[in-house]
């Protein structure tokens, strides 16, 4: 990886254990030999997937330094599976949540959808505020002070599980100017930024 882009240098290699190294968690990095069913699995995925716990293979610092975008996958994979993070994952999306920067609007846009279209995506909200990393996708939601913040990720998780409506829940105390100037800097479509906005609105009215 090239300190100022997420898209890799690709080369080719013949060690597993090298390839595993490189996958965004210790959970997704195992792999079963199709010949004989041999489980291999060199950073304990499996026990960490049997506890609920998210590492990654490598130090977080590196992984996260390498794909910035596994900082958000992180938070889906909090709510998604009901993991917990370590402490040394928590504190390396602290220190490096300005290298998001280098990511496009439009994956982070994918990422946030992804992660509002599971049951209850309260906890992986929760990460990216801790984390410092929702004040780079929705900094007017990560600037409500605490009980506003909180109720803001109630209301999203009592929200049917479709990702625009319920990023319309995240936004509705912004009102409809200021959430499609939201909207639209993470590069949505024009279809969708319309349906978010009208939601916003309609609310704003009653």
């Amino acid at each position: 990886y090239l300190d100022d882009s997420r898209k890799p240098v690709v080369t080719f290699s013949t060690d597993l254990i090298e390839d595993l190294a490189r996958r965004d968690f210790t959970i997704n990095a195992m792999a079963v030999d199709i010949g004989d069913g041999t489980l291999h699995d060199p950073f304990a995925g499996q026990a960490d997937l049997e506890v609920g716990v998210l590492r990654t293979p490598l130090a977080p610092e590196e992984s996260f330094s390498d794909d910035p975008l596994r900082m958000l996958r992180a938070a889906r994979f909090v709510a998604n599976y009901r993991l917990h993070p370590v402490a040394s994952l928590m504190e390396a999306a602290r220190r490096l949540a300005e290298r998001l920067n280098i990511v496009s609007r439009e994956r982070i846009r994918e990422e946030l959808l992804r992660l509002l279209a599971v049951d209850d995506p309260r906890a992986g909200l929760e990460f990216l505020n801790e984390t410092g990393l929702l004040e780079r996708i929705l900094p007017e939601v990560a600037k409500l002070d605490e009980v506003s913040r909180r109720a803001t990720f109630d209301r999203v998780s009592i929200t049917p599980a479709d990702p625009l409506v319920r990023l319309a829940a995240m936004l509705l105390d912004l009102g409809p100017v200021e959430a499609h100037g939201r909207v639209n800097a993470l590069r949505f479509s024009r279809g969708e930024t319309n349906i978010v906005v009208d939601i916003v609105g309609i609310v704003d009215r009653v």
